[in-house]
C-alpha cells in the first residue's frame, strides 16, 4: 500500500478531542477508518477560535499541538476537505513529532477573517475546551 503525505490535525480531528457534535464524530470516523496515528506533533503558529472548531494561523512565533496521521493514498483528503469547508486551505508543512522527527504534512489553515477572533493562546485545542469545561 502507498501513503501520501501525512495529515496534522489540531483540533476536532485529534482523537483526544471531544466530539460532541455529529459531523465531527463522523469525520474522525472516515479518517480512523483508513488513517493510522502516528501520535503527538506540532507545527509552528496559532490558534485562532472563530467558532466551536479551531483555526490554524502559520507563524513563527507559538506552537501548535496535534497529532500526525499516515493516509492511505485513498481519497480521504478530498472527504476531508468537504469537511473542513470553505475558510479552511490544505496546504503542505514541516510537522515536529514527538520522538524529534521533522516530517511534511498536509494541514488545514484557517483562511477567514482574523480581527477580532479570540486566539487560543495554549495552542491546545483539546485543553482549551477542558478548560470550558468539555472533554471527551
Amino acid at each position: 500500500m502507498s501513503f501520501c503525505p501525512g495529515l496534522f490535525v489540531y483540533g476536532s480531528l485529534r482523537s483526544d478531542a471531544p466530539r460532541i457534535w455529529r459531523s465531527s464524530r463522523s469525520a474522525f470516523a472516515t479518517l480512523a477508518a483508513v488513517g493510522i496515528s502516528e501520535g503527538p506533533a506540532s507545527l509552528p503558529g496559532r490558534l485562532v477560535a472563530p467558532s466551536r472548531f479551531p483555526g490554524w494561523i502559520p507563524g513563527a512565533q507559538g506552537r501548535v499541538q496535534g497529532e500526525l496521521w499516515r493516509l492511505p493514498d485513498s481519497g480521504i483528503l478530498a472527504r476531508l476537505d468537504r469537511y473542513e469547508g470553505k475558510t479552511y486551505v490544505r496546504e503542505l508543512c514541516r510537522v515536529r513529532c514527538a520522538d524529534g522527527r521533522r516530517v511534511t504534512a498536509w494541514v488545514y489553515r484557517y483562511a477567514g477573517p482574523v480581527a477580532g477572533v479570540p486566539v487560543i493562546r495554549s495552542g491546545d485545542y483539546v485543553q482549551w475546551m477542558a478548560a470550558a469545561g468539555i472533554s471527551p
